[in-house]
Order: structure tokens, then sequence, then C-alpha cells
């Protein structure tokens, strides 16, 4: 039913292989040294062309020329390791996009086209840690597709369908399976070790010091993400958000299935959606996409 395949780094009952945990902690300290290696680099990059030769009288005006064409630059390798390495670094762009009031415009708008979309984790993976969470899935689901149908920085969706209530049916409710990645726990305390040692660097610098408290940024960037990582919070959330607009015939919020989340994996209702953004969709759907945007605000 749920497409059973041994995963290379869990055992038999969805634990965690420690045997592997050299491999993990190796993984670890390369997330490290990268980031604290392209950050180091930008930081250097921008001492020498902005704070040093920008006031050198005879090649200042050559760093001021170039300075818009440079952090463009330097957003489009930011952006290339993002992709790369995804977790953190995926949701730091997401985050810097939208703070207009620190970063310079030219650095924000590339950083806005960066999706929160990255390969998927292995389907064996992602059973196992199904497994861990929930125990014997054939005791709660029917079926759950193996391919995902979103698969993000922090976790992937797959769509399922829970065991049948009635006799005769195949199939029951047809659900949404959220599932955490792969240690990504451990990811995010690396990659947010490794800024917060990048946060120090950036302090030691006046003009930087004026324009932002990085450290405080970054503290809201990470309690964010610590958020994020809580489906048990977010499975309050939705459910407190369902209360509130319960006597709205135009909002529909999917259902939780408590007894089959726990905090690394939210099931939820499978409702059929459309992107407010997909204008052309919302038309072939006969939806007026003004009257949705009235709706919202």
């Amino acid at each position: 039913m749920t497409n059973e395949i041994d995963s290379p780094l869990f055992l038999e009952n969805g634990r965690f292989d420690e045997s592997h945990a050299e491999l993990v902690e190796g993984l670890s300290a390369g997330r490290s040294r990268r980031i604290l290696s392209f950050f180091g680099g930008l930081i250097l990059h921008v001492i020498v062309w902005d704070l040093v030769l920008a006031r050198v009288p005879i090649i200042g005006w050559r760093a001021r020329q170039t300075r818009i064409s440079r952090h463009r630059k330097m957003s489009r390798q930011f952006r290339v390791l993002a992709v790369e390495m995804g977790g953190v670094m995926i949701k730091l762009g997401q985050f810097l996009s939208s703070r207009v009031d620190v970063l310079p415009r030219e650095i924000t708008d590339e950083l806005k086209g960066l999706q929160d979309e990255v390969p998927a984790v292995p389907s064996a993976e992602i059973f196992a840690i199904l497994r861990a969470e929930l125990g014997d899935l054939d005791l709660r689901f029917a079926h759950i597709e193996a391919e995902p149908i979103a698969a993000a920085s922090l976790g992937q969706a797959h769509r399922a369908w829970l065991r049948p209530q009635k006799a005769g049916e195949t199939y029951g409710k047809a659900v949404i399976v959220k599932v955490q990645r792969p240690f990504i726990e451990e990811m995010v305390r690396v990659d947010l070790g490794a800024l917060r040692v990048v946060a120090h660097w950036l302090m030691r610098y006046k003009p930087i010091r004026k324009r932002a408290d990085v450290p405080a940024l970054l503290d809201e960037f990470s309690r964010t993400l610590w958020e994020e990582l809580d489906y048990e919070a977010e499975a309050d959330n939705a459910e407190r958000f369902a209360q509130i607009h319960a006597g709205n015939p135009r909002m529909a919020i999917p259902k939780i299935y408590r007894h089959h989340s726990t905090k690394r994996v939210i099931v939820l209702e499978n409702v059929e959606t459309l992107k407010i953004g997909a204008m052309q969709a919302l038309l072939d759907a006969e939806i007026d996409p003004k009257a949705v945007a009235d709706a919202l605000l």
C-alpha cells in the first residue's frame, strides 16, 4: 500500500541508523564551511569595494559606478547557493527579499524570484519518517503516493487516502500528508549557527551597524523558521483560523486530522485549489479575480 522501500539511512522501525551519524556530521560540517566561505567572501568584497575603494579619489568613481551591478551579481550568486543548499538558505533569501528597509532595491529585486522548490527526498526516506512518527501506516492509510505533489526546502507533500470507514470502500478520505525532510532540524541548527558567526562579522563594521541590527534580524528569521518546523503549532493555527471564519461561506479551510499528525507530520484534507495570482485559471473556472481580491481585502 505504501510502496515499502528500504532506506539506507533508517532502520526497519523507521528510526535513524546511528551508524550513519558520521555521514550526517560530515554533511553538517560541509554546510557550515560553505556558508561561512560564501558570506566571508561577500563581506570582504563589500569592505574592499564599498568601504575602502569608494573613498579613494582616483578609483572611487569606479566603485560607485559599478555598485548596483556588483550587488546584483552577488545576489544572483546567493540565489545559486540557496537553490543548491536548500533549507535555511532558501528561506533566508525569501526573508531578505522582503526587507526593503534594510537592503538596496537591486538586491531585494533579485531575491524576489527565489522559489521554495527543491529536489524531492527519495520516497524510501519519507516512508521511513512516516513509520517513525505514526507506526504501522497500513493501520492509518489505504494508499500514499510515492511521488510528492510538492517538494519545498523544509518538507514535502504527498497525496494519500485514509483507510475507509464504510464496508466495500477501497479508499477513505482524500488527504495531503506533509512530511519534514530528513535531518532538517539538524541542518537548521547548523545553518543558523553559521549565520550567527556571519552576523558577528557584520556587526564589527560601523556602516553596517548603523544600517541594521543584524543579530535582531537573525533572531526574527530564526524564530519564524522554528515556528514553521512545528507542525503541531501549524495545526493549532489552522484550526483557530477555521473557527474564526466558520460562518463565512466564501472561505474553506482544510480539516486537520490531528490523530494522524505529529510535530513532523501533518495530515490535512485534500482541497483542490487555484493560485490567486493565476488569472487565466481563475477565469477558466468562472471565478472573478476582482471578487477574490475584494474578499481578501
